[in-house]
């Protein structure tokens, strides 16, 4: 290439002594820019000059225009221009804007379901936000991280954020307060925590607020969670169902209609009726396809693997089964949400030994320093010797407790094959009873738990079970404990746990899904409960289990 150059130059150099030469030349270099400007536009070039030069006050208003005439790409990039102006020195009006932008950004992607990118955005511009003595925004930033938080499960920590939200709140800001007290109440419901759910509630019913359609919704909506906790179902259903007509008919975002659609069928199941939780579990699902709702799509999906495998069709159950778990991993990216996550963690602790840090330098002599340098140094030294010997015993110890593992895992194999026997002799044994009421529940009982993967549910409760036997709770009880010899919580962990084993040792071969997604399968809505259950059952946390499970796949792959 060097020489090809080198000719191209010395060419040149012979024709530019033409003056005509030297015409022909800038020609050429000047259409070279042109094309060069044109191939490297994009189609949003036009857009970002027509911006060029106005403020970031001015540049909102026109993304805001854009986002009003359904033009989001567009305004999107007027948000992120907005962005990128983040310097250090900002004023704090400045700042304001660049925290809004951040906001406005992180709406759009939510609303596209990109919940790992909308937590971002709302993050940049919570830092913003608190980093300004205005703290604009602040409140609301608070309750959409909350938000995202509350689509990955972790209600915990949306919560805190809610809460943290409603207590800055502006107190004249009767919309926002309203709002933060609608996603009070409703993460309360998720966290099974009725009390507070009541209390926040009742502050929703008295707190003055905007007579909007959104607002009624939310009231209703409200009113049909907390019936539908407290097991009034057919009221519920007829709530729900008023909603979704008025949300058609106020023509409201369609994620209202899709979460009325969603509690219907939860509550059609709780009453037993499966026509009306497979019609409502497929609007949902159709709905929430249509506009790109995605948070909606694992539970229908699931919902109706479940309800077609109840009706016999194992096969369709199944594809459902098996399209919410990669649904799950896609969905979900748990790994990088959990990197977002632990930024957000290191944020608010670098704010902490910040403000740490500029204390002791106040009440820090130049003298004292110095010696806090020499211990230090001291410190260093000594954890470096500590942790040459520690990583020595870990070393050595490392195949002693790889060995232990095994042994555990052999041991919880050999457990669950003497549980299966000692089932089997059970059951010739429960034959002889006399009692035959109690024979047939307690036949109907196991036929459930053995026969089908109903315990598998979340919402899978001792009514549950009590329905599908045709009994009641107490009865069901009873005949647990005394057949069992345990209760109905612990007996729907131990199945739940050996499901998991069947499930990781079937993974072990694919190696198609994530731990989390299979906990999950199994009924464990967070990942630290199935965790600790598995470890309880069988000795051992669900990645060590699969490891077993994969190295005896490998041996018996090569004996064969």
């Amino acid at each position: 290439m060097a020489k090809h150059f080198s000719r191209l130059d010395y060419n040149m150099t012979i024709k530019m002594n033409n003056p005509t030469s030297k015409l022909f030349v800038l020609l050429l270099f000047f259409l070279a820019a042109l094309t060069a400007s044109a191939s490297s536009e994009s189609k949003y070039s036009p857009l970002i000059r027509s911006v060029r030069g106005q403020s970031s006050k001015q540049v909102l208003h026109k993304g805001d225009s854009l986002l009003k005439v359904g033009q989001e790409d567009k305004a999107l990039v007027m948000y992120m221009l907005v962005c990128s102006r983040t310097t250090d020195r900002m004023t704090d009006e400045e700042m304001a804007d660049c925290a809004l932008a951040n906001l406005k950004a992180g709406d759009i992607y939510y609303g596209r379901g990109n919940y790992i990118n909308a937590l971002e955005s709302y993050q940049a511009g919570l830092r913003l936000s608190e980093g300004s003595s205005s703290k604009a925004h602040l409140a609301l930033l608070y309750n959409n991280i909350g938000k995202v938080y509350c689509v990955f499960k972790d209600y915990d920590k949306g919560f805190e954020y809610f809460k943290k939200g409603f207590c800055i709140r502006p107190k004249g800001d009767k919309s926002l307060s309203f709002k933060l007290l609608a996603n009070l109440f409703g993460v309360c419901i998720d966290r099974g925590d009725l009390s507070a759910a009541r209390k926040y509630r009742q502050l929703m019913l008295t707190t003055p607020r905007p007579h909007t359609d959104i607002n009624q919704f939310m009231l209703g909506f409200s009113k049909a969670l907390l019936a539908s906790k407290e097991a009034r179902h057919a009221q519920a259903i007829r709530v729900l169902d008023g909603l979704a007509s008025f949300s058609v008919r106020a023509k409201l975002p369609v994620t209202y209609l899709c979460s009325a659609y969603e509690e219907l069928y939860g509550n059609y199941i709780a009453l037993g009726d499966r026509v009306n939780a497979v019609r409502y579990a497929r609007l949902c699902m159709d709905t929430a396809e249509a506009n790109h709702l995605m948070h909606y799509f694992p539970d229908a999906i699931r919902t109706l693997g479940s309800l077609y495998k109840r009706e016999g069709n194992t096969a369709l159950g199944q594809r459902y089964d098996a399209q919410y778990l990669n649904l799950v991993d896609s969905i979900y990216n748990a790994k990088r949400f959990n990197v977002v996550k632990n930024q957000q963690f290191m944020y608010e602790v670098d704010k902490a030994n910040k403000e740490i840090t500029r204390l002791h330098q106040e009440e820090e002599t130049h003298r004292r320093t110095a010696r806090l340098y020499q211990l230090l140094f001291l410190v260093s030294v000594l954890a470096v010797a500590f942790i040459s010997i520690l990583l020595f015993f870990v070393l050595r110890q490392k195949r002693r407790l790889e060995e232990s593992y095994r042994k555990l895992y052999d041991i919880n194999r050999r457990r669950t094959e003497e549980e299966e026997l000692r089932t089997a002799k059970k059951q010739e044994a429960a034959s002889c009873l006399k009692d035959e009421q109690r024979q047939r529940l307690l036949d109907s009982i196991r036929r459930v738990m053995e026969e089908s993967d109903d315990f598998c549910q979340q919402n899978f409760t001792v009514t549950t079970l009590a329905k599908l036997v045709e009994s009641n709770g107490r009865y069901v009880s009873i005949v647990i404990n005394d057949h069992y010899g345990k209760s109905f919580t612990d007996l729907v962990n131990e199945y739940r746990v050996k499901k998991a084993c069947e499930r990781l040792e079937e993974n072990a071969r694919s190696g198609q899904f994530t731990i989390a997604a299979i906990g999950q399968s199994v009924g464990y809505k967070a990942s630290s409960t199935f965790i600790a259950q598995f470890r309880k059952y069988t000795g051992l946390t669900p990645s060590v289990y699969q490891k077993f499970a994969t190295e005896d796949h490998r041996m018996e792959k090569k004996q064969e």
